[in-house]
Order: structure tokens, then sequence, then C-alpha cells
């Protein structure tokens, strides 16, 4: 059986809901902490903070579910009633979640640009490829700070894909006089 997220209680997989028997296994809480059609959220309330060593508050990571103190989670904010809270995950699980997003990003730009340097044509692992502007005036963005797919194939069009050691003799060769 699940276990609610919020108040720690067992909930069944299947139940009656207005005389239709509808599946909740996969619902993160309870229908006590999230009644139905509330879009499984935790229904506005915040997260348990308890007491650590020395009165420091603390609370449970969702992911790692490690106890630490609230300064480990980011604040983020309610749009609709502008309330800060803090997320339910710490920041370095938050860290590690923007690092496979950035390798999954990187992974799908390689596959798309042919997997091999357009200068040198060999291939290497994907951490060698640097994405190199043809025309630096065009450039809108640098594709590392890119978190989408969408605006990365768009940045894409305007760049060719070549290793670090070619990467660093075009640019070695236009600062030459």
């Amino acid at each position: 059986m699940p276990v609610c997220l919020q108040c720690d209680k067992e909930f069944p997989v299947k139940i009656e809901v207005d005389g239709k028997v509808r599946t909740i296994g996969t619902r993160l809480y309870c229908l006590q902490c999230s009644p139905f059609g509330s879009r499984n959220k935790c229904g506005g309330k915040p997260r348990a903070i308890v007491l650590g060593h020395d009165d420091v508050e603390c609370q449970q990571c969702s992911r790692c579910s490690k106890t630490l103190p609230v300064e480990d989670f980011y604040l983020k904010r309610i749009l609709k009633t502008r309330e800060r809270r803090r997320h339910s995950f710490c920041k370095n699980c938050k860290k590690i979640e923007i690092k496979h997003a950035h390798r999954d990003l990187k992974s799908r730009a390689v596959i798309l640009m042919g997997n091999q340097c357009a200068d040198c044509h060999r291939q290497f692992p994907q951490c060698v490829y640097q994405f190199h502007h043809l025309d630096p005036k065009e450039k809108d963005i640098g594709i590392a700070k890119i978190h989408s797919w969408e605006k990365m194939q768009s940045e894409l069009q305007k760049c060719v894909m070549i290793c670090a050691n070619c990467h660093s003799i075009r640019h070695h060769a236009t600062d030459e006089p």
C-alpha cells in the first residue's frame, strides 16, 4: 500500500469516489491530505518542520529522506498567494536533478549534431564536445544556459559541434593578427 508523504499513513490503491472505483495508488498524498480532484497536491499544507539538535528547524527531504536544517532547502514563491515556502527536496537533490537535466540536453544535442567533431571528424565522449557559434553576432544565449529543448534546437542551428581541442584552435586562430 502507498504511504502519504504528508501524514505518513497508508492508503488503499483503489477506492470508491462519487460512485466510481478509482485507482489512487500512484498518488503522493492520501485523500484526507489531498481531496480527490485537487491535482494530487498537498492541499497547500506546509511540510512538517521539526526541531533538530540545538533547536534548529529541520525538514525531511522528499527525495533522499534526510532530515536537514531548513536552510538546506530552496525557497519558492507561490504565485497565487505570493507566499514563500521551502521546496520539498533539499538543495543537493535539486543540484543533482539539474545536472542530470543538463546532461540529457547535451546528449540529445550531440546526437542531433551527428556525434562527431565538425573539424577533425573524430568521435569522442559527449563531455569533450563544445558548440561553436559560427557568427558571434547571432548568438542569443550560451548553450550551457539553455534549459529547454526547443530553445536549444534553435540555438544549435547557429553552431557547429567541435571537440574541445579544435575549439581552442579555432579561437586561437581568430585572436592572432
